[in-house]
């Protein structure tokens, strides 16, 4: 049993986002409140928990529901309370409860009146995205997806968060080269990553071949290095093998090769039967 005041202590400081589960083995989904249907953009609904009781929404929403005034807590149940704007409770929430994804993952179950006992409403925190105030975070699964931030947004970030994978979005990677080279610095400085997915394209899988081979995905049965996949030690390989194929051919005299040539050589020369084709839209 506990206090209001240790309830605080395992809310506080996080930002919790309110998904959406259809069933129990979906994928959680952001939920979004627009004030006009026409709304060009509008952020997650989100709330953070203060200890006078109010709850701060940071997101960009149309408008906040009347049901998330303030909070409180039924040290009783050991229920969270949304307190709506008329001062009477509205809806109830379980403490934080871990989720089977993610690294440190954890919900705020809502008690909702409904006849489909399937689906659930969750405010879900990922350290991912925790608050300011939170100084540590960990990476317990070692599982990341690697996209540009051109390709990114939210709803893949739910999806890949629910099957364990950590996103790790890059800046400056118009180009292939640019985003590999983005990739592995970033590997090297995070060495506990173990699986790894390498995205140019908004595409929520994670498909792996066997652990010492790399996957790409098969375009009219060649390799498309829109998508690849593999163990940290294949994956580092395989992006050594291309920045120093890239260092050489600008400064080699006489070397006309475009970048799709030259990564097609990689794999011809130094990768032959040790990587798979995988269809993407089979999976």
């Amino acid at each position: 049993m506990v206090n209001k005041i240790q309830a605080y202590q395992l809310i506080r400081n996080r930002l919790w986002i309110l998904q959406h589960r259809a069933h129990k083995s979906a994928a959680p989904e952001v939920i979004t409140f627009a004030k006009e249907e026409d709304d060009s953009f509008v952020g997650f609904f989100s709330v953070i928990f203060h200890e006078n009781g109010e709850l701060e929404v940071p997101t960009n929403v149309g408008f906040v529901p009347k049901e998330y005034g303030k909070w409180d807590f039924d040290e009783t149940s050991q229920k969270i309370i949304f307190v709506g704007t008329d001062g009477k409770p509205k809806i109830r929430a379980s403490l934080p409860e871990k989720l089977p994804y993610g690294s440190d993952t954890s919900a705020l179950k809502l008690q909702l009146s409904s006849s489909d006992n399937d689906s659930e409403n969750m405010f879900i925190n990922d350290p991912h995205l925790d608050h300011f105030a939170i100084t540590k975070r960990t990476n317990k699964t070692y599982r990341t997806f690697f996209i540009p931030r051109t390709a990114f947004d939210y709803p893949l970030f739910g999806l890949l968060r629910w099957n364990g994978f950590n996103v790790k979005i890059i800046d400056h990677a118009k180009k292939t080269l640019d985003f590999f080279n983005g990739v592995y610095e970033y590997l090297v400085l995070h060495p506990q990553i173990e699986d790894v997915v390498i995205s140019r394209q908004n595409i929520p899988k994670t498909a792996f071949s066997t652990e010492h081979k790399l996957a790409f995905q098969s375009k009219q049965n060649q390799v498309s290095f829109d998508y690849l996949s593999g163990k940290r030690a294949a994956i580092i390989e395989f992006l050594v093998m291309v920045l120093s194929e890239d260092n050489l051919r600008q400064f080699g005299v006489g070397d006309q090769r475009d970048d799709e040539t030259m990564l097609y050589n990689v794999i011809n020369t130094y990768f032959s039967g040790r990587y798979d084709l995988i269809e993407l839209s089979n999976l």
